[in-house]
């Protein structure tokens, strides 16, 4: 019986590296949902185009975002996120606060909803990881709208942990310093607006960045091996 992975963000860096990895898996077919296209030519993969910090065409596109069938696994990989306006809150345009906050957590809810809504009862396993990050739990100044939305996302990922049905698993994972353009943006950011931009200068010029290939082996190795991993909260710079 066939798996599928429903993935956001899957047009580059990390999601890219996901999709690329669970398509070598001839058992799994992979939704992903990006503003563009990933370039990725498969069979087993289809792309939908939605922008998700559009709140009324992610809610437009609900029923259609799932597969239809019987699954053995089903997967929900909420990967997309901004990084938003690098700078202090009251220089932040608040059309791009709003914005940050429907990327990177608003969106997720509703997909995650739906994704609940859809499979739920029918015995098939479940998981869904949410790709949160380590600034969900360390406050950094010139980053409040993505430091808040990544902790909405892993304190919702406990209390959906809590609200599932035993085959539901759920996980908030930090992929740590991944080298894609979101660390492009730090970088080059004044450090008038956002003090600790020379650390990850230095992240880069030490060779400290992990690249998406590893990070997305890592996430998948917690995924085959869930048991190992029984807490929702992950870091997989630990294992």
């Amino acid at each position: 019986m066939k798996k599928v992975l429903i993935l956001t963000g899957h047009s580059q860096g990390l999601g890219k590296a996901i999709a690329e990895l669970y398509l070598e898996n001839p058992d799994f077919e992979v939704v992903g949902i990006s503003r563009r296209s990933s370039g990725i030519d498969h069979d087993r993969l289809s792309e939908i185009s939605l922008d998700l910090s559009d709140l009324t065409a992610v809610q437009s596109h609900l029923d259609s975002l799932f597969p239809e069938g019987r699954f053995e696994e089903v997967f929900l990989i909420n990967n997309a996120g901004w990084i938003g306006e690098i700078k202090p809150l009251e220089m932040v345009d608040p059309s791009n606060i709003i914005k940050a906050q429907n990327v990177n957590f608003t969106s997720p809810s509703l997909i995650t909803g739906a994704f609940v809504r859809k499979y739920k009862g029918n015995q098939t396993k479940k998981t869904i990881c949410n790709i949160s990050s380590g600034l969900a739990y360390r406050p950094e100044s010139g980053l409040s709208g993505y430091c808040s939305s990544k902790a909405a996302l892993a304190m919702q990922s406990e209390i959906l942990a809590m609200e599932a049905d035993e085959d539901t698993q759920v996980f908030s994972v930090a992929p740590g310093v991944v080298d894609t353009g979101m660390q492009d943006d730090l970088r080059d950011t004044s450090p008038e607006q956002f003090p600790k931009h020379q650390a990850f200068v230095n992240l880069k010029e030490s060779g400290a960045l992990v690249t998406p290939v590893a990070a997305a082996k890592k996430i998948k190795y917690m995924l085959d091996n869930a048991a190992e991993f029984p807490d929702v909260v992950q870091d997989i710079r630990k294992f």
